[in-house]
């Protein structure tokens, strides 16, 4: 408003040549006219710059923060099993399923389907559980570290990292229904002792065939296979999203460096 009277002022001061001897006045308001141009679109410009320059470096925090989850999380993931491959887990999954017959003749018929095989089977399902999973205890603790870095992700970086297409989606949902899965398994499951101790009573079958298990027993052992064949294939989808985490990780490692 200012600068409009101002330039109004000086026009008509051309016009009716108010100026001829006033030097310093014509001075004065050439400048003041000037100023209230030029001030308000220096602010507009400044503060457009200010916000470009805020947004690039909550762009740069999101990214860093990004990346160190990713990291941290990939480190995790690829630490939660030492699955030797797919046909390890494969063999794993067959073992649990000619198991699952052997348990089911027990609960039915109170008699082994093949009594010859059925011990050898069971230690050969804990062997598998002992060489390729972590120890239980710090099994556990890579979940709860996995799950403190993703909490840490989705409330202060997520949003940004969504808006800015930092990481695939499919990526983050994958992540994000498998680690809920993983907080909600008990990791002793994976305990190669727990599983023999679960399982004794069709060993002690192998041993004396006219000693069948309790209804109870055999209740407890159709469970805790269930349970173990469920985690062990958690412990599969586990491997199996890592590398998309680790990806993940190297392309926002690589932006930061640009």
């Amino acid at each position: 408003m200012l600068s409009g009277v101002l330039l109004t002022l000086g026009i008509t001061g051309d016009i009716l040549d108010w100026w001829g001897d006033l030097p310093f006045t014509i001075n004065l308001l050439t400048s003041a006219a000037g100023a209230s141009f030029g001030l308000p679109l220096a602010v507009l410009v400044l503060d457009t710059l200010a916000k470009q320059r805020t947004s690039l470096l909550d762009s740069q925090a999101a990214a860093q923060l990004s990346y160190r989850t990713m990291r941290r999380l990939a480190e995790a993931l690829s630490g939660m099993s030492r699955l030797g491959g797919t046909a390890v887990t494969d063999t794993l999954l067959g073992d649990f399923y000619r198991l699952r017959e052997q348990v089911n003749s027990c609960r039915m018929t109170g008699k082994l389907a093949d009594p010859f095989s059925a011990q050898a089977l069971i230690e050969e399902i804990s062997d598998q559980l002992s060489e390729n999973f972590s120890p239980v205890d710090r099994l556990g603790e890579q979940i709860v570290i996995a799950h403190l870095n993703w909490e840490l992700f989705v409330t202060h970086a997520r949003e940004a990292v969504g808006r800015q297409s930092l990481i695939a989606d499919d990526i983050l949902s994958k992540v994000g229904l498998l680690l809920k899965e993983l907080e909600r398994m008990d990791t002793r499951i994976l305990d190669s002792n727990e599983f023999l101790l679960a399982l004794e009573p069709i060993v002690r079958m192998e041993t004396n065939p006219d000693i069948h298990p309790s209804a109870v027993e055999t209740r407890y052992m159709v469970r805790h296979v269930d349970d173990v064949d469920l985690a062990v294939r958690l412990m599969q989808k586990t491997s199996e999203v890592a590398p998309s985490v680790r990806y993940a990780a190297s392309a926002l490692e690589n932006r930061l460096k640009r």
